[in-house]
C-alpha cells in the first residue's frame, strides 16, 4: 500500500495524468480531415492519432508504475 501512496503523493505523477488527458481531449477534439484539406491538417491529424494510440504501448515499454494492466508492482 505504500507504493500506491508514494505515487499519488508524487507531483510528475499528477502533471504526467493532467497533461495525457489535456493531449487526448485535444487529440480527439480535432476534426476529420476532409477532402482537399490541407496536407500538413492531413499529416498532423494523422500523426497525432497515432501517436495517441500508441501512449499506453510506451507506458508499458517504460516500465511506468500502473500501466502493467492497471496494477502496481511491489
Amino acid at each position: 500500500m505504500n507504493t500506491i501512496t508514494d505515487l499519488l503523493a508524487n507531483p510528475l505523477f499528477w502533471k504526467v495524468l493532467i497533461s495525457y488527458w489535456v493531449f487526448s481531449a485535444a487529440v480527439g477534439a480535432m476534426p476529420t480531415p476532409i477532402q482537399g484539406s490541407s496536407l500538413f491538417y492531413q499529416f498532423l491529424f494523422r500523426f497525432l492519432h497515432g501517436l495517441s494510440g500508441n501512449l499506453n504501448r510506451a507506458a508499458v515499454a517504460l516500465k511506468v508504475p500502473g500501466s502493467n494492466g492497471g496494477s502496481i508492482a511491489t
